[in-house]
């Protein structure tokens, strides 16, 4: 597979770029003792969980969960979404 340079700048300090992801809304995230998921919604649809590696929907996958945002791959270039800075209510759950 072709090497990305956007990718490859991020294991020198380089950041992901921040593209806006408005079809993909992040709603919360789970941080699990096997694993870890984001609660999501796309194109207006009700949020749901999906866990790390799995579709989010076409042709975007979930490859990373951090503290308070998720990292999508869309056909191997990697976006940031970031929970919204004033969530009505818990946004992060640990079981």
């Amino acid at each position: 597979a072709p090497v990305s340079t956007e990718q490859a700048a991020t294991l020198f300090g380089g950041q992901l770029t921040r593209t806006a992801n408005q079809d993909i809304h992040l709603s919360g995230i789970l941080a699990l003792g096997e694993g870890a998921a984001a609660i999501v919604s796309t194109g207006g649809e009700p949020p749901h969980a999906v866990s790390l590696g799995s579709t989010i929907m076409q042709g975007a996958k979930l490859a990373e969960v951090r503290a308070r945002s998720i990292i999508i791959d869309r056909n191997g270039v990697r976006s940031e979404v970031f929970l919204p800075a004033n969530a009505p209510g818990p946004t992060i759950y640990v079981r």
